[in-house]
């Protein structure tokens, strides 16, 4: 997919146990320690690796998609407040791209809203 600084960051964002199981908000200092660790991830950078992540089967659990959805919004609410509504707009192409069933906007934006 990309080098090896990206493959970790997009697992970061995949890796949304709190967001998948209890919808929690991951604190801001823990994702600023994964930046520091990881390095950033720009917006162009993420738009290139959600473009090779299929909403397929992975993402039929509502919390798994959830986790998806969150994980952007908090990650670039912390790195890069300013495009926020361009990452918005990526991670619902995203989701409108769901093989399980169709995209329901009113879900998106209430799960984007929180």
């Amino acid at each position: 997919m990309g080098n090896a600084r990206d493959d970790r960051l997009f697992r970061l964002v995949l890796d949304r146990h709190g967001a998948a199981q209890d919808h929690e908000r991951r604190d801001s200092g823990e994702i600023e320690d994964q930046v520091l660790e990881h390095g950033r991830i720009e917006v162009e950078t993420f738009r290139e690796i959600v473009a090779h992540v299929e909403n397929d089967e992975r993402f039929d659990e509502v919390g798994d998609w959830i986790g998806m959805v969150r994980a952007a919004k908090e990650y670039f609410e912390i790195v890069d407040p300013d495009r926020l509504e361009e990452v918005r707009e990526i991670v619902e192409a995203w989701s409108e791209t769901w093989t399980g069933g169709d995209h329901d906007p009113d879900k998106f934006n209430e799960v984007w809203g929180r």
